[in-house]
């Protein structure tokens, strides 16, 4: 299950019992720390919440509730709630709810994807340079990205994104994490994902080009 899914199911059961800022609150806690997470750790994220009044009053049913809609996959889940989520961590970060077009991404870009192949072993890297080249070949993108692209395989060169709007880096980070899925199993692509994230944030404070919104 992808993150996303993950993330839907979680707030498909939470938003019945939690509103406004104890909701937001409890889902970047999640988001945080337990996105990467395997299911058996919903217990233990929902002990880190006790203070919540609604949760420490149904924990064990909210447990439960968590555990059956993540395993059933005709459940049908909540809109992404990734949205509303920005829009509280703007109210108190000021980072921007929306992508914006007209910033230069190619540096953020880049530095997500080095990331993701530094938390790969070298024959996975191979395999998922291979995966992305093929999948550009086939693709609309510009020669120009394509040549800069296996050349970044090669060296970990910049990438030249002029020529790609950020949708379509969105668009090739998901191709990404669909072939890190099929090489490694969701939980492990969900945690590199995550990391790599996580380090580029860190790496690029600027709150326009957040990669938090190439997710």
């Amino acid at each position: 299950m992808t993150i996303e899914n993950k993330r839907r199911a979680i707030f498909t059961v939470l938003s019945d019992v939690l509103s406004d800022t104890s909701l937001w609150e409890v889902m970047w806690h999640w988001q945080e720390n337990y996105s990467d997470k395997p299911q058996f750790e919903l217990n233990h994220f929902l002990g880190d919440c006790l203070e919540v009044p609604e949760i420490a009053e149904n924990r064990s049913w909210l447990y439960r509730q968590l555990i059956g809609i993540l395993m059933d996959r005709n459940t049908e889940l909540k809109d992404d709630p990734w949205p509303q989520m920005l829009d509280y961590q703007t109210q108190l970060t000021g980072v921007p709810t929306q992508v914006s077009a007209t910033e230069n991404w190619g540096p953020v870009f880049t530095q997500v994807m080095t990331s993701i192949m530094s938390g790969l072993r070298s024959d996975s890297q191979y395999t998922l340079g291979k995966y992305l080249s093929d999948y550009l070949i086939k693709s609309d993108a510009d020669q120009e990205l394509k040549d800069s692209f296996r050349l970044w395989i090669a060296e970990r060169t910049e990438l030249n994104t002029s020529q790609m709007d950020v949708y379509k880096l969105k668009r090739l980070l998901n191709v990404a994490y669909i072939a890190i899925c099929e090489l490694l199993g969701p939980v492990k692509a969900d945690k590199i994902l995550s990391n790599a994230i996580n380090e580029t944030h860190s790496m690029f404070p600027d709150s326009n080009t957040d990669p938090r919104l190439l997710l």
